[in-house]
């Protein structure tokens, strides 16, 4: 399935997101992110990738982007961003663009276990093809509080007040305007849900 991208929302100032699917089984969907990848962001002119402002959708899949087209033009782990100067990921990391497939469960020692989304949390609606920024962005979390791959048990203080969710489920507003995360020491259940019964064979 092509990722295409459109102009629009992504032609004003710091750009829109485009949401692309995913295939099927690990292949999670991706949310692109113009400003991350723009002047204000890594520092690419939009002509880098739209050769016009005619508003055609870009054609891009994943066998382009393996042979050094679209997004593999720039994603070989080498080619540094004019502005940050650092290497975009090389196309074989996955998880540098494509978030997991299914909400991630996290299990715990003595409450029910809380069952992460990337979608929700990103603000991603993947009825809207491309939309203003909703949510957090993936730096938001990543690296902090939360290293890409885990190893053991998310790290927060009880009651939550600080470390891992609490790190922006404080309840206070965040920069733009964006409206606050609930505080973490509050709404309990509304992360921590007993995991679903599984029926006997």
């Amino acid at each position: 399935m092509p990722f295409l991208l459109h102009c629009g929302p992504a032609g004003e100032k710091d750009g829109g997101f485009v949401f692309y699917p995913g295939g099927s089984g690990t292949s999670g969907p991706v949310l692109f992110s113009h400003g991350a990848h723009g002047p204000s962001g890594a520092g690419y002119a939009c002509q880098k990738c739209h050769a016009s402002a005619s508003g055609k959708d870009l054609d891009i899949t994943m066998d382009g982007i393996r042979q050094g087209r679209g997004c593999g033009a720039c994603h070989d782990g080498k080619t540094a961003a004019p502005r940050t100067r650092k290497a975009a990921a090389p196309v074989q990391d996955c998880a540098s663009c494509h978030m997991p497939a299914a909400d991630i469960v996290i299990p715990m020692n003595r409450m029910d276990p809380v069952a992460f989304s990337h979608l929700r949390h990103l603000g991603a609606d993947p009825a809207v093809k491309v939309t203003k920024n909703a949510g957090f962005a993936c730096g938001a979390c990543h690296p902090v509080p939360f290293e890409r791959a885990s190893e053991g048990p998310v790290g927060m203080e009880v009651p939550h007040e600080s470390g891992g969710c609490a790190h922006c489920h404080n309840g206070q507003e965040r920069a733009g305007g964006m409206p606050a995360a609930f505080p973490a020491t509050k709404r309990c259940l509304t992360c921590h849900k007993p995991a679903p019964e599984r029926k006997q064979p």
